[in-house]
């Protein structure tokens, strides 16, 4: 028998999420509540731009898996050098693997295509169609709960091989099996 956690503690679990922005935390913020997901913490990170260090705090703790969320609307041969950086030194914090999800082009490219809809501003009647308009919605008011089922979750990162054709094109190499499809880490 399972404990519940006492009234007003949320639970925690010990995997890590990093993405690039506040759009994606708020997204797996909503994932993780309702339970599409492993139990976690998201940290904001921009895993293909930035090199993290020893003394980073997201390396702080130990966490049994490790799920980096990568726009590839960006996508050159110092991003991946950065990247392969980043994920061996995430390696040293992780029990198991660490884990890449390919958004195509960014998360509003996804969403769109999640929602099977070509425009978000007229999908959330945004009354200026501005892109940041758009992100600021995304990142601030937008009701996932209205949105997001298992069955259009599936769609989510759900199309790596743009990313994989330009690591090869970029001679870089990352081990193909750390590179999943969104419904790998989503709760059964």
């Amino acid at each position: 028998m399972s404990k519940k956690p006492p009234l007003g503690k949320k639970r925690q679990g010990n995997a890590l999420y990093i993405g690039e922005g506040k759009i994606e935390k708020r997204f797996f913020e909503f994932l993780n509540q309702s339970d599409f997901i492993q139990l976690g913490r998201f940290k904001e990170y921009r895993l293909m731009q930035d090199k993290l260090s020893t003394s980073d705090s997201l390396l702080a703790s130990k966490r049994s898996k490790i799920f980096c969320i990568l726009d590839t609307d960006c996508v050159e041969a110092s991003n991946f050098s950065t990247l392969i950086h980043n994920v061996k030194m995430l390696k040293g914090i992780c029990d198991g693997r660490v884990f890449l999800l390919i958004q195509n082009k960014n998360f509003e490219d996804e969403l769109s295509y999640i929602l099977d809809c070509k425009n978000l501003c007229e999908q959330f009647n945004l009354s200026h169609k501005t892109h940041k308009d758009l992100k600021t919605y995304l990142s601030q008011s937008v009701n996932y709960e209205k949105l997001i089922s298992k069955h259009n979750l599936l769609r989510y990162c759900c199309r790596p091989d743009i990313f994989r054709v330009a690591l090869e094109n970029n001679n870089q190499k990352i081990d193909d099996r750390s590179i999943i499809l969104f419904e790998y880490c989503m709760q059964k």
